[in-house]
Formats: structure tokens, C-alpha cells, sequence
């Protein structure tokens, strides 16, 4: 009799038993579905994106927690450009400098350049971001132009992580300058002005020739005036 129980349970158990691991991995899937979607959320919206940083030379990590327009009344970022200028250049090599710089202490910043005679902007690689100076080569002829825009990117607010000294979490905010230079390039003036300079205009003999006639005339008259009164 008991046998003949056990045996009619034991499905029973087995079916028990497989029930009971399926919920265990459904509970395991859901889980890291969960976590899956939640890191997919954060990153969207900007939130939770950890952001290392160096700060005073010491290893930081910095956590985002949203970014604010910038606060109202503060100074702005400004380009100031040393070359090219608003006049005319006689060469199709161009430098190009000017100053990128920020009245604050910023996190980051990107600074990016279009002449006119290109179709998309280029990046600026580089660590001396106050002080710019490229080398533009096969400029164009006639009227061009060079945009630059940067965009910098300040803490507006900071807190220490209680837990992990070592986490400081952010909210930035971001201001954005650009400006445009306008020049001329004309290689065949300084062609002509360096031909001017090698085949100087002929002397005119012609006309000292005619001068000198001239004057040889004048006085001769004066000569014959002057004796002919003298023999009255």
C-alpha cells in the first residue's frame, strides 16, 4: 500500500521540483532583464553616466546627474582671431590663430573650424586651448572666410558622495561662442608687383633729347637778344 503511494506522488514531486527551478531562472531572467533596461534608461536620459575626470592631479570619478542652462549674467567664452585678418594675402598659405578663451575653469571643451571652401567642419586636437595655430594650405583665390565655434562645459553644482569619497557627483551646464573671419586671397598681385620690381619702365631719352633742344633754343635766342641790343 505505501509503495503503491510513493509511486503515484513521486510525478508528483518531479513535476513539483521542475516548477520550482523554472521560477527560480524566470525570477533569475527578470532580474537582469531589469537591470538591462534600467542601464539602457539612464544612459538615455543622461542620468547615472559615470564620467572620469582629473581634478588637481588626483584620479575622480565624476557621476552626471543632469545638465542647466547656464545661470544669467555671467561672462561669456570669446574667440579672438590674430590671422588671418580682413585684408588681402598674396599667398595660398594661411595661418590660422586665435585665442579660445574662458573667463572660468571649465571641465571640457571642443573646438571645431570650417573655412568656406570646405564642406564639413574639422576638430582641434589640442591641450593649449587658450593659444590655437594652425597652418591652412591651397587656399583659394578671391573672397573666403573661416568660421570657428567651441563649446565649453562647466560644473554647476557638485556634492561628495557620503559613501565613496572618491565619487563626486555633477550637474553641468554648457556655453558656446563662434565667430567668422572674412579675407581676400590674390596670388597675381604679387606676381605683377614682382615683375614691376624685375622690368623696371624703360628711361625716356626721347623726352630729355627734346628737353635738351629745347633749352639750347632758349638760350641761343637770349644770346642774340642780348647782342643786338648791345650794338644799338
Amino acid at each position: 500500500m505505501i509503495k503503491t503511494l510513493l509511486q503515484q506522488q513521486q510525478p508528483l514531486l518531479i513535476r513539483e521540483k521542475a516548477l520550482v527551478l523554472f521560477i527560480r531562472k524566470a525570477s533569475a531572467l527578470t532580474l537582469i532583464a531589469i537591470a538591462l533596461i534600467s542601464a539602457v534608461a539612464f544612459s538615455i536620459i543622461g542620468l547615472g553616466k559615470a564620467n572620469p575626470e582629473t581634478v588637481d592631479g588626483e584620479g575622480w570619478m565624476w557621476i552626471k546627474e543632469g545638465e542647466v542652462p547656464a545661470p544669467e549674467g555671467i561672462e561669456h567664452p570669446q574667440i579672438l582671431f590674430s590671422s588671418p585678418i580682413n585684408e588681402t594675402y598674396t599667398s595660398n598659405k594661411i595661418s590660422l590663430i586665435f585665442n579660445a578663451s574662458s573667463p572660468r575653469k571649465y571641465m571640457s571643451v571642443s573646438i571645431d573650424y570650417k573655412p568656406s571652401w570646405q564642406c564639413s567642419y574639422s576638430h582641434i586636437n589640442t591641450t593649449i586651448i587658450d593659444y590655437v595655430n594652425i597652418t591652412l594650405t591651397d587656399v583659394p583665390e578671391w573672397s573666403n572666410y573661416i568660421e570657428v565655434k567651441a563649446e565649453w562645459k562647466y560644473v554647476y553644482e557638485s556634492r561628495l558622495d557620503t559613501t565613496q569619497r572618491w565619487i563626486t557627483h555633477y550637474t553641468s551646464y554648457t556655453m558656446n561662442c563662434s565667430e567668422t573671419v572674412y579675407f581676400n586671397v590674390d596670388t597675381h598681385s604679387n606676381s605683377s608687383q614682382q615683375s614691376t620690381l624685375n622690368n623696371p619702365a624703360p628711361f625716356p631719352t626721347s623726352l630729355v633729347a627734346t628737353a635738351s633742344v629745347a633749352a639750347v633754343a632758349v638760350v641761343g635766342v637770349s644770346l642774340l637778344v642780348y647782342f643786338k641790343k648791345r650794338k644799338h
